[in-house]
């Protein structure tokens, strides 16, 4: 599991140590990667809803996207046939 910042509260660029607060905050035992290149918005859906969880397969298929609770809900029954 990662997550992915990709611009500030105030919707600015990220930086290490934006990432390193939120890991802080939430207390996240895995990564946090910043999105500097703007790469995200390549994935965003249709409505730019966040969070957007997407769940990637080891031959790197997106096997499923989702937003906020729906798209965790979904996420947590689909972790299941990917592992």
């Amino acid at each position: 599991m990662l997550t992915i910042g990709y611009e500030d509260a105030l919707y600015g660029p990220v930086d290490a140590a934006d990432a390193q607060d939120w890991k802080d905050y939430f207390g996240l035992e895995f990564p946090v990667l910043i999105d500097d290149g703007s790469l995200y918005t390549d994935y965003l859906m249709s409505d730019s809803g966040r969070p957007l969880y997407v769940l990637i397969d080891r031959d790197m298929i997106v096997r499923f996207r989702g937003l906020v609770y729906v798209g965790h809900n979904g996420a947590n029954a689909n972790i299941p046939g990917l592992l």
